[in-house]
């Protein structure tokens, strides 16, 4: 995915946050009730961690600004 892509680019302790952010985001967008602030936080990092790498991260942030409108953002 998009955010391994992500994660070669960065140091790994930020490699490490994004991956967290992934699966927390991933977790809250599958549940019947996903917790909205939770998964707000998830995407954010990620897109924070996609803009620190540049051209790398435009995909990233492309499919999460997609994904947010179909969790209620």
């Amino acid at each position: 995915m998009e955010v391994g892509r992500i994660a070669k680019e960065l140091p790994p302790e930020k490699a490490e946050e994004a991956a967290a952010d992934l699966e927390t985001l991933t977790q809250e967008a599958t549940k019947e009730k996903p917790r909205r602030r939770w998964w707000e936080l998830s995407a954010e990092g990620i897109i924070d961690a996609a803009k620190s790498v540049g051209q790398v991260g435009v995909t990233a942030i492309a499919l999460i600004e997609k994904l947010l409108p179909l969790l209620g953002a």
